[in-house]
């Protein structure tokens, strides 16, 4: 029996390294290339997976995770002067994340909380800080913590920073007022 080599399903056998199945000689072309090429696309989408895996292990260009992109969790500090007259608090909204929300892009220098606004000119005494917590609603998990239970942790953060307490104050009292911003997204 011969093998039209091309046909669909030697390409997509050939694709992805299998040997080539042959052609039925009753199959109407016209119907068969939809499925075949539906195929191929799909072997050489995973053959592509594979070699960007593989390229990927062998660069020393690492590519940020999910995690890196929507920041870290919990209280974070962005910017420190020399006098702080007010502390700021980037609260992201359900799904966003302490660097994600605040972010043009992935991209380092996009993260303008931290890289553009403490170099305004009425930002110059201006404590900043993220807070980032899982508000990631879609995944299937079930978590018992409430916006309660992160509102909590929240509070806990900003009682046991360092940064915030005035002279090591256990009773934290701020060394200076508090705002917060918060976005819902």
């Amino acid at each position: 029996m011969s093998v039209d080599s091309g046909s669909p399903s030697f390409l997509a056998s050939t694709a992805a390294g299998s040997p080539p199945l042959p052609a039925r000689p009753d199959t109407d072309l016209s119907r068969a290339r939809a499925p075949s090429l539906g195929l191929l696309q799909n072997r050489l989408g995973k053959l592509s997976v594979r070699f960007s895996r593989s390229s990927r292990s062998n660069s020393s260009v690492q590519l940020p995770s999910a995690a890196d992109i929507k920041g870290p969790l919990g209280l974070n500090l962005l910017h420190e002067p020399s006098e702080p007259a007010v502390d700021f608090v980037f609260i992201h909204g359900l799904g966003g994340g302490s660097r994600k929300t605040w972010s043009h892009s992935a991209e380092t220098g996009m993260f303008w909380p931290k890289d553009w606004l403490p170099n305004e000119v009425g930002f110059r005494h201006v404590r900043i800080h993220s807070y980032g917590y899982n508000s990631d609603w879609t995944t299937r998990k079930e978590s018992r913590l409430t916006v309660h239970d992160f509102g909590q942790a929240l509070l806990a953060d900003l009682h046991n920073s360092p940064c915030l307490r005035k002279n090591g104050d256990v009773n934290w009292s701020p060394s200076a007022p508090l705002s917060r911003f918060s976005n819902h997204r």
